[in-house]
């Protein structure tokens, strides 16, 4: 299907769930990427964080967000009809380019 991801993703316990993080969204509906168990590829911690993970924790798992159960991708997706995705940007307003974390708005500020 044209402009879509074909499925959400190969085992994984992929969910798009609302701002709360407490229910799934409908077909058509936009929500927050986020993967609601352990997946192999997912990182255990990050270099130079503390013994408890706080970086780590505070990156992926937001208590505000499903109380910090699921691992927040930062992605705004919508489910389709066809069991695919489509992705309309960051929902957290954050890039990653090279591995160095910065804002839309600086972008933005830059440009105006």
């Amino acid at each position: 299907f044209e402009a879509e991801l074909q499925s959400a993703g190969l085992g994984l316990d992929v969910a798009v769930l609302d701002e709360a993080g407490d229910g799934e969204v409908a077909a058509g509906e936009q929500g927050e990427l986020a993967c609601r168990s352990a997946f192999p590829c997912a990182p255990l911690a990050f270099l130079g964080d503390d013994r408890e993970g706080s970086k780590y924790r505070a990156a992926y798992f937001d208590d505000a967000f499903g109380g910090g159960r699921a691992w927040q991708h930062g992605d705004w997706v919508e489910p389709t009809e066809n069991g695919g995705l489509i992705i309309h940007g960051r929902s957290d307003a954050t890039l990653n380019p090279g591995g160095v974390r910065i804002g839309t708005a600086e972008i933005y500020n830059a440009i105006e």
